[in-house]
């Protein structure tokens, strides 16, 4: 019977290292020990078995940190590009792109912060760290410059404005204005706000007034039940007439933009400039927007320095209106409507309406009609101004409220009355209130009424007085 021959000695060195390598892939230790044990004789394998039950945590730990490094410095890097790409008209692909793998980093760093222990918990702190340090680094490089306001010269319209440098631009022709719209390049945080020019149709001689202008933002805006109107006011902008007021616009879902826009008429057109901020506040949006505004200039200036003062100091809830075809300044709610209808072919007279909205009559409205006072020899007499008002009362058929009374208006002759009266529109009688005042002096030749529903009575009649409290006749310019 022949010795079984003598096995040679292992290689304890080159297992260990191969044992290494094979868990530095993940591979299970229970394989590696076992493909040992099976090897070698049973002393070796022990030895080999305790060797590398001492040595799999160190190793696991250091590939585990390795793989936060590399997977943290691809998430940073990633979704730097995606900051980076940000108004450049490429974010979206860019996101597309670059967003699986920023999130494939982030997992793969979870997953080895798992098993790096304390170690590891420090270096993705300190990733965090160096992530949140450079992804504010361009924001804050920028914050720098964000005083310092540049020039925008558009060509194909004509006008210049100052925009943020660190704001990009966008046309829009979508609609039915050509717009040029400025926005934050960056927005770590959130920042909704955004600027804008609308180049728009305006009269074909001459520019707007001041008045006309505010009007038509109030008309276009008060269409809106969603909208609230803030402030408003006139003013002049690089010689032009203007107006501004500031407005709340909400959506289907409660959320509220705020803004800030203005009408300013050239004879080239009417330009709409406004500064928008989806919840932001109005006060904070201010200075933004009346740098923007002050900076507008367009093709040619105008030939305005100031407006004129109304004179009028207007009791809460009221606000002034200075007439531009004749000669009157007067109070009126600064929730309606105020315009002008000028003389025609078959009237001498300028009509000044008030209404609670544009066209809605229905709703009752104040109307002051005046035309060139005449010379004092030419004056209706007290006789005649009480004709024309009970003529009035007789061809309405009306219930007289406020019997017709001889009086003065402000040292102009004048004669007041009150009463109510059917009114028939679109087959449709109702009961109307009317108030009028027939007044002919040498500064003020015309009538003023109030007209409406007669549940709308107290309403009307306190309005026409406030007008005629406030009322200033001031003199032909």
């Amino acid at each position: 019977m022949t010795a079984p021959e003598p096995r040679p000695p292992r290689d304890t060195e080159k297992d260990l290292a191969r044992a290494a390598a094979a868990l530095s892939r993940q591979d299970s230790l229970r394989g590696a020990v076992e493909d040992l044990a099976a090897s070698g004789d049973g002393a070796t394998a022990v030895e080999v078995i305790c060797t590398l039950a001492g040595e799999e945590q160190p190793l696991r730990r250091a590939h585990s940190l390795a793989q936060i490094r590399t997977s943290g410095v691809v998430a940073i890097v990633s979704l730097l590009a995606i900051e980076l790409s940000y108004g450049h008209g490429a974010e979206w692909v860019v996101s597309l792109l670059l967003a699986p793998v920023a999130g494939a980093g982030i997992w793969r760093l979870a997953q080895g912060l798992a098993l790096a222990g304390r170690k590891g918990i420090r270096l993705t702190l300190a990733l965090v760290v160096i992530g949140a340090v450079v992804l504010s680094l361009p924001v804050a490089a920028l914050s720098l410059f964000s005083r310092r306001w540049i020039t925008y010269r558009d060509v194909l319209v004509g006008f210049t404005v100052a925009q943020p440098s660190d704001w990009v631009l966008r046309y829009d022709t979508s609609g039915d204005l050509y717009s040029v719209v400025f926005t934050p390049r960056f927005k770590l945080r959130r920042d909704d706000r955004q600027l804008k020019v609308m180049m728009g149709s305006g009269p074909s001689r001459g520019g707007r007034t001041a008045n006309d202008c505010l009007f038509q933002l109030k008309a276009a805006l008060l269409l809106d039940e969603r909208v609230t109107l803030f402030q408003r006011g006139l003013t002049v902008v690089s010689g032009w007439p203007a107006a501004w007021v500031s407005w709340e616009s909400k959506d289907k879902i409660g959320g509220a933009y705020q803004h800030w826009t203005a009408l300013v008429s050239t004879l080239n057109g009417d330009f709409w400039l406004e500064a928008s901020d989806w919840h932001g506040d109005l006060a904070q949006l201010e200075p933004l927007y009346r740098r923007f505004l002050d900076s507008f200039q367009p093709l040619s200036p105008g030939p305005l320095t100031a407006l004129p003062d109304s004179g009028l100091n207007c009791p809460a809830g009221f606000e002034p209106y200075r007439a531009d075809s004749t000669y009157i300044a007067v109070c009126y709610p600064a929730d309606w409507m105020a315009y002008e209808l000028p003389a025609g072919v078959e009237s001498d007279q300028v009509n000044v309406i008030l209404t609670p909205e544009v066209g809605e009559f229905g709703r009752g409205f104040v109307s002051f009609s005046m035309r060139r006072p005449a010379p004092a020899a030419f004056l209706r007499t007290g006789e005649e101004l009480l004709a024309h008002v009970e003529g009035s009362i007789r061809r309405g058929k009306g219930v007289v409220l406020r019997a017709p009374e001889l009086g003065t208006l402000q040292g102009q002759r004048a004669v007041r009355a009150a009463w109510e009266e059917e009114q028939t529109a679109n087959g449709v009688t109702t009961r109307a209130y009317k108030e009028l005042i027939s007044v002919s002096g040498v500064r003020c030749e015309g009538y003023f009424m109030a007209n409406g529903p007669l549940e709308k009575r107290e309403l009307l009649a306190a309005v026409l007085q406030t007008a005629l409290e406030t009322l200033v006749l001031r003199k032909a310019e």
